[in-house]
């Protein structure tokens, strides 16, 4: 992919992710960078920092890899170099700037080569949100081809360090694609009619698939999680898939499930919270959502209680619904208090288990886009709940 030295501002997410994995750009500019240590030559300089200031920017993973492969190193040798030199010195800071608000690990001290499988690549997940159920109208079949998309979804590299000082023993768990996400996305597409227009919430959001393919059809998508870094990893991920964010790329914009980014918003939400009025900055408010969705969010049983709340508070009053799909009580603890919980809060409980356990179409769709960080699950509790 070659790309004029003027046009790195019109270049998509996905581009950039494009160059990094599959086309040796950083690899390149390295060898560039580097060679200017010796020679002097700064002829392409500009060019480069250029690129890397969009590319540390635009691509969460982008400054970790460039270090992998010694660039942190390269640029503090520049920086050192032409510290006297103000027209050198302000696009390199720049670029350190960048670097470092997107790899706390700078600088990296290596020089080192990367293999293809220990890139940092976003999952794919391949969807046709036109595979619509006999509630869908003539026109959204007649435009399903047109509906296919691709799903990026970056995961968060797990930590040790940080599983170790929490206090919270689920802190990671939403760094993962879990499996139950990748069958409510597919009983969302199957299900569309039910999201059209709605405002809908999203808790424990994770890497934030289910509420990325809602996008497609609702009026507006809050995606929850207690953990910051996981707000900010979905945040891009929303970016990811945003037709806005990829307006430059016709074939990217139409793989985009983000209609309006404006519209989708990752909220920083703890559901231990006593008073939940203190969200309304963050436009969750009192009896606002038609739908509220969860996937695999039970680790314990309180779980179910502090979710029993978040439903009563914010769901809209007798037309609201949500659906939850988990592993069951052999993989998952505290799910077998779910319908209790919800029960003792006034709500209706409809199991649905055998809507995805009995359908072949979902155990296809999940092993077509299982991943390497998937957990399997033999047997899935959906509920529907409703006041």
């Amino acid at each position: 992919m070659e790309i004029a030295n003027t046009t790195y501002d019109r270049l998509t997410p996905r581009d950039f992710i494009s160059l990094r994995i599959y086309h040796e750009k950083f690899e390149n500019i390295k060898k560039s960078l580097k060679e200017i240590l010796f020679t002097d030559k700064v002829d392409n300089l500009m060019t480069d920092l250029n690129f890397l200031k969009y590319a540390f920017k635009a691509d969460l993973d982008a400054a970790y890899e460039f270090g992998l492969i010694g660039g942190h190193q390269i640029l503090l040798k520049l920086l050192m170099k032409y510290n006297d030199y103000e027209e050198i010195l302000s696009p390199l800071g720049d670029v350190i700037e960048a670097c470092t608000s997107s790899c706390l690990q700078f600088p990296i001290k290596s020089s080192t080569t990367i293999k293809f499988e220990e890139r940092r690549v976003p999952l794919k997940i391949m969807l046709d949100t036109g595979n619509i159920n006999n509630f869908g109208n003539s026109d959204d079949r007649k435009n399903s081809s047109s509906k296919k998309k691709e799903i990026l979804l970056r995961t968060i590299p797990k930590d040790i360090n940080e599983i170790a000082s929490s206090n919270k023993a689920n802190l990671t768990v939403g760094y993962y694609l879990w499996d139950a996400s990748i069958a409510m996305a597919y009983w969302l597409v199957k299900n569309s009619i039910f999201f059209k227009n709605k405002k809908v919430l999203e808790i424990g959001c994770g890497a934030g698939l289910v509420g990325i393919v809602a996008a497609s059809y609702a009026s507006r998508v809050y995606m929850c999680d207690f953990n910051l870094k996981i707000i900010e990893n979905v945040s891009y991920n929303i970016k990811l898939n945003s037709k806005k964010a990829h307006s430059n790329n016709k074939k990217q914009y139409n793989c985009c499930c983000v209609n309006d980014d404006m519209q989708v918003k990752g909220v920083a939400f703890d559901w231990e919270t006593v008073d939940f009025s203190i969200y309304k900055k963050d436009g969750l408010k009192k009896e606002s959502m038609d739908v509220i969705l969860g996937a695999d969010v039970i680790c314990q049983e309180s779980d179910c209680y502090n979710i029993a709340r978040v439903l009563k508070y914010y769901l809209t009053k007798d037309t609201g619904v949500a659906y939850f799909l988990h592993g069951t009580e052999e993989h998952r603890f505290g799910v077998e208090k779910f319908a209790t919980a919800m029960q003792s809060e006034g709500f209706n409980v409809v199991n649905m288990d055998d809507v995805i356990n009995e359908n072949g179409e979902y155990q296809t769709f999940i092993a077509s886009n299982r991943h390497f960080n998937s957990r399997p699950l033999d047997k899935y509790k959906m509920f529907k709940v409703t006041s």
